[in-house]
């Protein structure tokens, strides 16, 4: 959901509501209402939120997308840098369940690897299971 998307990257950062708020010129409560899934952003909001955290806008999208699927099949994409043990099946699963905001299989192979593992992270905590780091 946007709305971890957005709460895990501010506390990631270590920016207050109130800090973000001001950054975008708005009242505490509505960055509230973002993070608690009552109201969601604009695509332009979202990248300010994005540019205010210093985060990549394809990063909070491709955690959008990955969040919906499994963690094990999106460490494979993630850590998988050369994509070479990622089997076709996996790639038009990943591809037919996908929104369409942005192609998971194609977009990973642009980031880079601190960006792999910032999504990584986000995935994670979002499926409960201990942050890691990874070398």
């Amino acid at each position: 959901m946007l709305s971890n998307i957005i709460r895990f990257f501010r506390k990631r950062s270590g920016m207050s509501q109130e800090l973000l708020a001001s950054g975008l010129n708005v009242d505490r409560t509505l960055i509230s209402k973002y993070e608690g899934g009552l109201v969601e952003p604009s695509f332009g909001t979202l990248t300010k939120i994005a540019d205010l955290l210093q985060v990549d806008i394809v990063v909070f999208c491709l955690c959008l997308e990955l969040s919906k699927h499994s963690l094990s099949e999106s460490k494979i994409l993630l850590l998988d840098t050369d994509q070479s043990r990622t089997t076709h099946y996996l790639k038009s699963s990943w591809n037919s369940r996908s929104c369409g905001l942005i192609d998971p299989y194609n977009t990973i192979s642009g980031l880079s690897s601190d960006e792999r593992l910032l999504v990584l992270q986000y995935l994670e905590d979002y499926h409960g299971q201990r942050v890691t780091s990874y070398c």
